[in-house]
C-alpha cells in the first residue's frame, strides 16, 4: 500500500471528517478568501475549505497525494486545487494567504519550530493559522476507551493506528511561543480532545 492510499483510506474514516470539518468551521466563512493547505494529502480539508467559501489550494511533497487528490476533487465536483509543493517554496511567500492550515504536520518534522515559523511565513496580515495535531491525551488506552463506550465505530481501526503512532510524539500549542506577531490563540478540542485545532490569529498590519 503507498502512503497516498493509507492517507486515502485514514480521510475516509467519518471521525476523521468530522475532525477536519469541526476544525474548518473555526474559521470565518471564506468569500473567496486564499488559503493554502500545507500538506494537504488526498485533500480533505482543501475541499472542506473550498466547501466553505474559500479559494482553496493544497499542497504536498508528493506527488501520489497531489494525483489521487486531483481525482477525488474531480470526482466530487470540488472547486479546491492541488499541486505539488512546500511550505518552503520561496514563490508562496510572494503573496501570502489569507490563511494557512497544517493537519498532522508539525508532529512529522526534525524541527518543529523551523515548521511553525516556515507556515506563519506565508500568512498574510491579520491572518489566521489553523494547526490540527493530536493532544497528549491521544494514547492507545484513550482510544481504545472511547471505541470501547461506542464513541468511535466507524474507523476504529484508523483511530487506533493514529494513537499507536503520535503516543509520545504530540506537538504542544506552547509552539506558537516560536513565532511574532500572534494577535490570539484558540484551542479547539477534537475527537473527544485526543486532537485539537489551534486557530492563531495574525496581528501585524
Amino acid at each position: 500500500m503507498t502512503a497516498a492510499e493509507f492517507f486515502g483510506r485514514v480521510q475516509m474514516a467519518p471521525f476523521y471528517g468530522q475532525m477536519f470539518r469541526a476544525a474548518v468551521e473555526q474559521l470565518p466563512p471564506g468569500r473567496g478568501r486564499r488559503l493554502l493547505d500545507v500538506g494537504s494529502g488526498p485533500g480533505l480539508l482543501t475541499r472542506l475549505a473550498a466547501e466553505r467559501g474559500y479559494d482553496a489550494t493544497g499542497i504536498d511533497a508528493d506527488p501520489d497525494m497531489i494525483e489521487m487528490a486531483h481525482r477525488i476533487a474531480r470526482q466530487e465536483g470540488s472547486r479546491a486545487s492541488f499541486r505539488v509543493g512546500s511550505a518552503e517554496d520561496a514563490s508562496l511567500g510572494a503573496r501570502p494567504f489569507d490563511v494557512v492550515t497544517a493537519a498532522s504536520l508539525l508532529a512529522v518534522l526534525t524541527d518543529r519550530s523551523a515548521g511553525i515559523r516556515a507556515l506563519w511565513r506565508l500568512v498574510a496580515p491579520r491572518g489566521i493559522l489553523l494547526v490540527i495535531e493530536a493532544t497528549d491525551r491521544m494514547t492507545a488506552g484513550n482510544a481504545n476507551r472511547l471505541i470501547a463506550a461506542g464513541q468511535i465505530s466507524a474507523g476504529a481501526d484508523v483511530l487506533r493506528l493514529w494513537a499507536a503512532g503520535r503516543e509520545g510524539q504530540t506537538v504542544d500549542p506552547s509552539l506558537v511561543e516560536e513565532i511574532d506577531s500572534v494577535a490570539g490563540l484558540s484551542v479547539h478540542p477534537l475527537v473527544h480532545g485526543l486532537a485539537a485545532g489551534w486557530v492563531i490569529r495574525r496581528g501585524d498590519a
